[in-house]
């Protein structure tokens, strides 16, 4: 995918950052190579353009993000939701490649979401940290807004496991809340992916979260030699739902065109557990879910080239 055209877009928009190119069409266009970068697998490209976003709506932005809830003006909206896709996209992809660092501020619970047509947008949610959340499920948002939510638990996410603090006991409440908040995420991302539509970037995100929590608390038990054998078999529970519910909305070539970017990450870090669980045992049932996970990428690879990576 790395194709001539590719090549010459990237040309064309260095030339126009060196020209001293400021706008918002200019950082737009930015955050859709980027997804471009992440759908076809193209690392470390992605980092760096998405770094390179962060870094311009910094330099070009002022309060969008504190834009008066009640403004009827579209270009607040507009403002608001390229600020938000820089926000989410640089988390997941630091998630994706371990990377702590990040260059875009992270939300705060007055910062607003972006708004369903017709409404009037909501702030971040000051109960987030506790998965209380207004009882998220009557916390009704459009799929990016929710996105947003996610996004910024996923920045967290990536702070406690690759920049971990040294106090143990408050690393270890800290992953506990984490994962509660993010489990209690769940059962809302499901009803409202499948009653409104097939995009998946919150669902995506959060089980990409969850997965890279339990896979270093996983291995923090080995080094400790205290493996809870009870907490793994939660882990491989988590990775048979996923596998049927990916499997199931993977098939349809229809809801292929609308499949998130980030959906063949969460499934290449799924079938990661499994081949890691079945021990080389052609038998094991784990390997039998690695192998219905990659039924599921075959599905997704003619949308984005990441998923023929397998």
């Amino acid at each position: 995918m790395i194709s001539p055209p590719y090549l010459s877009l990237r040309a064309r928009l260095a030339m126009l950052e060196a020209s001293g190119c400021q706008s918002l069409h200019f950082l737009q266009c930015r955050i859709l190579l980027v997804f471009y970068e992440l759908g076809h697998g193209i690392f470390p490209a992605v980092s760096v353009s998405v770094a390179a976003c962060a870094r311009a709506c910094r330099a070009i932005s002022t309060g969008w993000q504190f834009s008066d809830a009640t403004s009827q003006n579209p270009d607040d909206e507009e403002k608001r939701r390229t600020w938000w896709a820089i926000h989410n996209l640089e988390r997941y992809i630091a998630l994706c490649c371990g990377d702590a660092p990040l260059i875009s501020r992270d939300a705060r619970e007055d910062y607003l979401l972006p708004a369903k047509e017709g409404y009037r947008p909501q702030t971040l949610c000051p109960n987030i940290y506790t998965g209380a959340c207004a009882n998220m499920s009557a916390y009704e948002l459009e799929p990016f807004a929710r996105e947003c939510q996610v996004a910024h638990l996923v920045g967290r996410i990536v702070q406690h496991v690759f920049d971990p603090i040294s106090d143990v006991n408050f690393r270890d409440n800290e992953s506990v809340q984490l994962e509660r908040t993010l489990v209690a995420f769940l059962p809302v991302l499901v009803a409202e992916e499948l009653k409104d539509y097939v995009y998946c970037g919150a669902r995506s995100m959060c089980l990409s979260a969850l997965l890279v929590l339990y896979v270093n608390r996983y291995n923090h038990a080995l080094a400790e030699r205290v493996v809870d054998d009870g907490a793994l078999q939660r882990i491989a529970s988590n990775m048979e739902a996923i596998s049927n519910h990916l499997h199931k909305i993977a098939r349809p070539e229809k809801n292929q065109l609308l499949m998130s970017p980030m959906y063949p990450y969460t499934l290449f870090q799924a079938i990661a557990v499994q081949r890691h669980w079945c021990n080389g045992d052609a038998a094991s049932e784990y390997l039998q879910r690695s192998e219905h996970l990659i039924e599921a990428l075959k599905y997704l690879d003619r949308r984005w080239q990441i998923s023929a990576l397998t």
